[in-house]
């Protein structure tokens, strides 16, 4: 319903809508809905892409996170490792290192 709401009220690409599918993404990753976790996580990067370079936006971290926890959870660990790496590099851009987020993507 959220989700509904937002995309109606909102422009397509607004941080909001995307922050709305990576907790839709977790709630299906919780249920072992990979296909539709992998889905709504997509969606939720391309709107990412659109706002800002992922560099300059720590959420991006976090949904990148959440994929390499998708990807490890389909015992894809390679593919884990990447979305971890590339969560780990853009908390490191904008956050300091000590910064509790950056100590929980390591």
């Amino acid at each position: 319903m959220s989700l509904k709401i937002k995309r109606k009220i909102l422009p397509v690409n607004h941080p909001d809508i995307a922050l709305t599918l990576n907790n839709i993404g977790m709630i299906y990753l919780k249920r072992l809905d990979y296909e539709k976790a992998g889905k709504s996580f997509e969606e939720a990067v391309e709107i990412v892409e659109e706002c800002l370079p992922l560099e300059q936006r720590a959420d991006a971290a976090q949904l990148y996170n959440n994929i390499g926890l998708l990807e490890y959870n389909r015992d894809n660990l390679d593919k884990a490792l990447l979305y971890y790496d590339k969560a780990l590099t853009i908390q490191l851009k904008c956050l300091p290192p000590m910064h509790w987020q950056t100590a929980a993507v390591y």
